[in-house]
């Protein structure tokens, strides 16, 4: 059903639940900025001269669910890498298939979250020597959500793209 939908998963960790309501916040404001945005605008570049291109917000958005897949994923396998492509993300290319990925990819976490040994499970990550908790290296997946918030923000400015009802609701 998709992201703040009506499939409910029981997580039973509360480590684990408290992430995903932080992340669901923070994700659903990034669903809202992509719901809002006109499909013309998926393609807009904030910056694209020789010396830096800036990605578009389809780019953004394929970026922000391919990161969350290999946290995911990573976590499922024991270890993260962050250069897992995804050939469905690949072949998406308009606003309702994508958002229909994002969706796909929140219900992908919260069954993650929702599994019986979530509070015991570990992973290798690039940043540390030893393992460690699962659930605390998916903090990296709320974290990515907050800095595409800021991403969102200059291409709203840019694109004279009034506040949003959910945008102003979290940070005013």
């Amino acid at each position: 059903m998709g992201l703040l939908g009506s499939i409910e998963m029981p997580i039973k960790s509360k480590a684990a639940k408290d992430l995903f309501d932080e992340f669901l916040l923070n994700r659903g404001i990034n669903k809202a900025f992509y719901s809002n945005l006109g499909e013309e605008s998926y393609g807009f570049r904030m910056v694209d001269t020789n010396d830096r291109r800036s990605d578009t917000p389809r780019e953004s958005l394929k970026h922000i669910i391919t990161v969350s897949r290999n946290y995911i994923h990573g976590c499922e396998e024991g270890e993260i890498k962050f250069d897992e492509t995804y050939d469905d993300l690949e072949r998406s290319e308009t606003k309702e298939d994508l958002l229909a990925l994002l969706d796909e990819n929140s219900d992908s976490f919260e069954a993650f979250l929702s599994e019986r040994d979530i509070d015991t499970k570990s992973v290798k990550v690039p940043w540390m020597d030893d393992p460690i908790l699962a659930v605390e290296a998916l903090y990296g997946i709320n974290s990515h959500e907050i800095l595409h918030q800021g991403w969102n923000l200059a291409i709203m400015d840019h694109l004279n793209m009034p506040r949003f009802k959910e945008l102003k609701e979290m940070w005013g």
